[in-house]
């Protein structure tokens, strides 16, 4: 006999069907990406006692890749929990 609780826990892993998530995150990469191509020009990043100029691609990349590092780590903390 087949289980009925694993056959609705497993109806949603089919890849079939719509998922919304990886829709959803595509759509933010693809409107991420249009933001960096018209920001191609140079900009002046200032940042506590130095400065530097560099293409406002890079410095947008850069921002997204920290802000992912913080948002996969935010995310592990929550899951695991805090220690104490």
């Amino acid at each position: 006999m087949s289980d009925p609780t694993k056959a609705s826990r497993d109806s949603g892993n089919s890849g079939a069907g719509f998922d919304l998530k990886k829709w959803g995150i595509g759509a933010l990469v693809v409107l991420f990406l249009i933001v960096v191509f018209q920001n191609a020009q140079e900009a002046r990043i200032d940042f506590l006692f130095f400065s530097v100029t560099m293409p406002l691609i890079v410095v947008l990349l850069i921002s997204a890749l920290i802000g992912l590092v913080v948002g996969y780590a935010l995310a592990a903390w929550r899951r695991r929990g805090p220690k104490g």
